[in-house]
């Protein structure tokens, strides 16, 4: 026959993890509504859908001719990209003589 402590024992875990279950779906809930606003938005006739590369190669943003090396991000990594990195012309060499 199972003892009353053990019986107290196994009542008060399964509470504990029912409302440890219960907190942590509550945290979730305002993430769930935050998505759905936004899916609201992109859902709107008047939100343009995707704003574009162009929107970020602007030299304000990423497309700056020199790094800014006093900020965390140097707002020249299109700059870079196109110019400097091999990576960025790895599609055309799928179709070089090489390939």
């Amino acid at each position: 026959m199972i003892s009353a402590r053990l019986l107290t024992f196994s009542a008060v875990v399964a509470a504990s993890a029912l409302i440890l279950w219960l907190v942590c779906a509550r945290a979730a809930l305002p993430q769930a509504s935050a998505q759905g606003k936004l899916l609201e938005v992109r859902d709107s006739p008047s939100a343009p859908a995707l704003a574009g590369s162009n929107s970020c190669a602007a030299a304000g943003c990423h497309g700056a001719l020199r790094p800014q090396t006093d900020e965390l991000v140097q707002h020249n990594e299109l700059t870079v990209w196109v110019g400097e990195d091999k990576h960025a012309l790895a599609y055309d060499a799928l179709f070089s003589a090489t390939a």
